[in-house]
């Protein structure tokens, strides 16, 4: 109905972007309402038809309600400065509210055909998970490199604005910029915007798993995606024979070769910011509540790891044991529901106390910790559970094997036995053996450094 509306009354966006009619969005919407309301007998045709009429309705918002909120906060700062400039700051508030709206609704689409997957599959509403297996905790590294590109090709754009705001030409060919402030629309706050999307690329790349910054990071992640991408695909497509030709593009008062750095850096930025917040989302996913393993009920837990409780041969290295399942290797007595914390003395070097809580997703490794530990006591792995953030053990990573093959992590947060993994069979004694001889050369030669 608002698109209905706005079609009939020829309102049209602040700033024109590639987005479906507003006319036909109504009607692919009326249509879905239809097919929607139809009856709950449908088959994949229908489903399909459903999804491919909420892609239409998205495609006439998603696009727009980025540069719509930014005209919505660049206006808000003009209020509150009374700051001027070369342009005019417009907000069409009946196209805010029908964009709002539409994304709304779409949402909700989105969400209903996802839980009717996921109960036609058997699966989790919750979490889309099809067992209790809680999430896997990838290398870090690629966020940390997503980042880097991600602020590395913000700069140019801010740079280039903060160098307008205040009072530099450097790549103007006109003088229409020159008079403009860093109170003055679109300059000191898309600036302020920059530094908000450069801090919240590098939170990203430390994978923060903290609720109060995770959905705000992400908001900020896509919105801002959504904003860069579209915008410098179009722009892109213009400076190529404008550069060429050594002309302007719609009068603008920037020069051809710094359109073309801001809007190739936007593609770069964009693209980067857009795979670090997906890569950021599904990397600090929480453990679903409704798979949250009960210390308690032990019995049932990890029940797909019962498979693999029964092995009898010598572990491989680099081998999983169960995906998003923790081990630790030690030959304390400990029962489910105690807590493993930092503060007790190290097993590998006399009178070092931990700060950190050390945990494996590879069977070889915890066997190396429950084989090398200190004690006469017998070797015990346990199935474990983090209560809070985790990180890649540098001890590992750092020394021997990029990229953290060993799935081998480190937490200060305390870690909760779940249950004693038995069956289990460690390491030869002659590995053991040569492995206790190299420590003991280390020891020797006062090169047996722990990074804690």
């Amino acid at each position: 109905m608002s698109f209905a509306a706005i079609a009939l009354s020829g309102a049209t966006d602040p700033v024109p972007v590639p987005i479906t009619p507003p006319l036909m969005t109504a009607v692919v919407a009326a249509a879905l309402t239809i097919s929607i309301l139809a009856g709950s007998d449908r088959g994949n045709g229908i489903r399909a038809s459903i999804a491919g009429a909420t892609a239409v309705m998205l495609l006439g918002s998603l696009l727009a309600i980025p540069h719509t909120l930014l005209m919505v906060i660049v206006r808000t700062g003009q209020l509150l400065t009374d700051g001027s400039g070369p342009f005019d700051v417009k907000v069409s508030w009946p196209m805010t509210l029908a964009h709002g709206l539409n994304v709304l609704a779409s949402s909700l689409v989105v969400l209903w055909l996802t839980l009717e997957r996921r109960k036609r599959s058997n699966r989790c509403l919750r979490c889309g998970r099809d067992s209790a297996e809680p999430p896997t905790t990838r290398s870090r590294q690629h966020l940390k490199t997503l980042a880097l590109v991600s602020v590395v090709a913000a700069l140019p754009y801010g740079a280039l604005k903060l160098a307008w705001s205040l009072g530099s030409d450097i790549g103007l060919s006109g003088r229409g910029i020159t008079a403009v402030t860093a109170s003055s629309p679109g300059f000191g706050d898309t600036v302020a915007l920059t530094v908000l999307a450069i801090l919240a690329s590098l939170a990203m790349g430390t994978a923060t798993r903290a609720a109060v910054l995770r959905w705000p990071l992400i908001i900020v992640g896509t919105t801002g995606a959504l904003m860069l991408i579209p915008v410098s695909i179009a722009a892109v497509a213009q400076l190529v024979p404008a550069l060429w030709r050594e002309i302007s593009i719609d009068n603008s008062e920037i020069a051809p070769w710094a359109l073309g750095i801001v809007y190739g850096s936007f593609l770069i930025w964009g693209s980067a910011l857009a795979w670090l917040t997906i890569g950021y989302q599904r990397t600090t996913r929480p453990v679903c509540r409704v798979h949250a393993i009960d210390p308690v009920q032990t019995d049932n837990h990890a029940d797909s790891s019962l498979k693999k409780e029964s092995r009898m041969t010598e572990p491989t290295e680099f081998e999983v044991f169960e995906a998003g399942t923790y081990l630790h290797g030690t030959k304390a007595e400990l029962h489910p529901g105690d807590l493993l914390v930092p503060g007790y003395t190290s097993n590998f070097q006399a009178g070092r106390t931990m700060r950190h809580v050390y945990i494996t997703e590879t069977l070889a490794a915890a066997a190396w910790g429950a084989q090398l530990a200190q004690g006469d006591q017998p070797e015990r792995i346990y199935i474990v559970e983090p209560t809070g953030e985790i990180e890649d053990d540098p001890n590992v990573t750092d020394k021997k094997f990029p990229g953290n093959p060993t799935r081998s992590y480190r937490t200060r947060h305390p870690v909760r036995i779940v249950k004693e993994l038995r069956g289990w069979t460690g390491h030869s004694p002659e590995k053991v053996k040569k492995m206790r001889d190299s420590l003991a050369e280390l020891h020797r030669t006062g090169k047996a450094e722990i990074i804690d």
